[in-house]
């Protein structure tokens, strides 16, 4: 993993309070295609090799924080998303839905600048001004509900060049608050113009597992024109770190005692 460099980011200032009341919690969609989970749980974020991290939005976590965090499942091989309107991963525990609020056709790409990894693929599609991706958690059965929330979540954005002026980042909670707001703006890639545009990494956690989706919205220079093929990588996010797991184990095994022994 290579030490990220000082292109620039830029920060909107704090907007905690606002609310996004665009989106719906709980309401079950339809999807495109469900594909399979990343196993193992220990894939890297950013290894060597492909698209390497160039720079943290503003207001980000530590990447370095986040290869750290025990009982992370990391998502890097997307085979079999070709969705429109997103993308769902049926996940062991916890699902995860990726709509489109625009439609657009998402897939699967092993090339270099879509992908962080020296394996699978990254999520690729053709970004333009005002896009939104959101990335919601919850539980898939014939369609996706978003009755989910975690509490550590982050991924990476490829292939960002110049002409996205702002890339703004929010992480919602179940009642569409805003937890944390962080943005970038697109430059070249640090590894060289066979790379294309740069790629930052946005990661968020809370106090509490109570992050139920993320957005991710695009602008574009020159009054929108254009657009340009991005990528989202190592989709991270841990449910309940394992301390906590194991404090609350550990309570309800003493709560179990004392009433054995009364």
């Amino acid at each position: 993993m290579r030490k990220q460099t000082n292109i620039p980011s830029h920060n909107k200032g704090s907007f905690l309070a606002l609310t996004i009341p665009a989106l719906a919690v709980g309401l079950t969609t339809a999807h495109s295609a469900v594909i399979a989970p990343q196993t193992g749980g220990g894939a890297g974020i950013d290894p060597s090799g492909n698209s390497e991290i160039d720079a943290a939005a503003t207001g980000s976590a530590l990447l370095a924080t986040f290869e750290a965090l025990a009982g992370r499942t990391t998502q890097v091989n997307w085979s079999g998303i070709s969705g429109a309107i997103g993308n769902t991963i049926d996940g062991n525990d916890i699902d995860v839905r990726i709509d489109h609020g625009t439609p657009f056709v998402a897939s699967s790409s092993s090339l270099q600048n879509y992908n962080t990894g020296n394996s699978g693929g990254g999520y690729q599609w053709t970004g333009t001004n005002g896009q939104q991706l959101t990335i919601s958690f919850g539980t898939e059965s014939a369609g996706f509900t978003n009755d989910r929330s975690v509490q550590s979540a982050g991924f990476a954005l490829l292939n960002f060049g110049g002409a996205y002026t702002d890339v703004t980042i929010n992480y919602l909670d179940a009642s569409n608050s805003v937890l944390s707001t962080q943005n970038f703006m697109g430059a070249p890639d640090s590894q060289g113009s066979s790379f294309g545009g740069a790629d930052y990494f946005s990661g968020y956690t809370s106090t509490s597992p109570d992050i139920a989706k993320i957005t991710i919205d695009l602008t574009r220079s020159s009054a929108g024109s254009g657009s340009s093929l991005v990528g989202l990588d190592a989709l991270t996010y841990v449910a309940i770190p394992e301390s906590s797991s194991a404090l609350l184990f550990g309570l309800g095994l003493m709560a179990a005692t004392g009433r054995r022994k009364r």
